[in-house]
């Protein structure tokens, strides 16, 4: 019966079998392991530390937007990383440029528009890298920045080579409000969404 409890059960068919990791269907390595515990550990590489420490910067902007300014220029030189500085450094400027709208909203845009120059060659850089996820997740950033700076002001501070790639990237919506092709067109054969 379905409905059984298993402290009701005293058959043996329950008793000293194989545990199973939850989420796998791989048995347990060890006992009293829990799911996460694979009997290895490794040190954390920088980048995941800094990884780490955008995600903090987008949760102290939640509270404290007024610390946020000291930790600019840090962030600033992150950004400026190219894909070829280390094996995971797409995964850190996929990182920034899906969370850095989020700070600039809690810091305000007001106190951000004294870094936006410094910051728009890194996000352009990285809108045309090559790798697909870094372009769509600048093109993700960019979209945000114009909503919140508006699209003329924004455009301003743009050189007409960053205009070009924006009008070209099919990671950011289009001038008449269409949907961002290169995002669309991944949804519609099932490879998911780039957030």
């Amino acid at each position: 019966d379905m409905g059984m409890r298993m402290e009701e059960s005293n058959d043996a068919k329950f008793e000293n079998q194989a545990m199973f990791s939850c989420g796998s269907l791989a048995p347990k390595l060890r006992r009293g392991g829990g799911c996460m515990d694979h009997g290895f550990t490794r040190e954390k590489e920088p980048w995941e530390a800094t990884d780490g420490a955008i995600y903090m910067l987008r949760e102290l902007a939640l509270t404290q937007p007024d610390l946020l300014p000291q930790f600019m220029p840090q962030l600033l030189e992150v950004s400026r990383l190219r894909l070829s500085s280390f094996r995971h450094c797409s995964n850190l400027l996929e990182t920034i440029w899906k969370q850095l709208p989020s700070i600039v909203h809690n810091m305000g845009k007001k106190k951000f528009k004294a870094y936006l120059d410094e910051f728009l060659p890194p996000l352009f850089d990285t809108l045309a890298c090559g790798h697909r996820l870094c372009e769509a997740a600048a093109g993700i950033c960019i979209d945000a920045f114009r909503k919140m700076f508006g699209d003329r002001i924004f455009a301003g501070h743009l050189n007409d080579q960053q205009r070009r790639l924006m009008e070209d990237s099919p990671y950011v919506t289009q001038s008449n409000g269409m949907a961002p092709v290169g995002i669309a067109l991944a949804e519609q054969r099932g490879q998911g969404s780039f957030m």
